[in-house]
């Protein structure tokens, strides 16, 4: 489970911050070539942080910048997509695939998603996905076009 249960602790010359501000890690080494991904504390350059957002929970603060910045690479690894575009999102309904939808939407596509769940297919309507398929109906590639 992703957790930001700590507020801010500062170290010498860090003005940009106060003690005991919540904020959470939006991108940085920890977890990648440093070690730190399962530690209570962790020092990380102040570039590194971001506020947290009112309302959310420390679980929500802990783990949204993963999400969004896989969906974030995903979706802008490829040259410049024309706007509109289509955007299909298979698992749609998972951490990635709920910010991707957010993310592609948010950049001005079309957003289509894949989902088993018929819950989870509706919840993604309400998010403004254009189109939810479930992947184990066999004609979904035929309602898909």
């Amino acid at each position: 489970m992703c957790r930001a249960r700590h507020g801010l602790r500062s170290g010498p010359g860090v003005q940009q911050v106060k003690v005991g501000q919540k904020q959470a890690i939006l991108r940085g080494e920890v977890g990648v070539s440093r070690r730190g991904t399962l530690a209570e504390l962790v020092v990380v350059p102040v570039e590194s942080l971001i506020d947290v957002p009112s309302g959310w929970t420390d679980e929500q603060a802990g783990c949204a910048s993963l999400v969004y910045l896989t969906s974030y690479q995903a979706i802008s690894q490829w040259p410049e997509l024309p706007k509109p575009s289509v955007v299909l999102i298979s698992g749609a309904s998972g951490g990635v695939g709920v910010a991707s939808t957010h993310l592609a939407h948010a950049m001005g596509h079309t957003v289509i998603g894949l989902s088993r769940s018929e819950e989870k297919r509706q919840k993604l309507m309400s998010m403004g996905i254009s189109l939810a398929l479930d992947p184990t109906d066999p004609n979904w590639r035929n309602a898909l076009k």
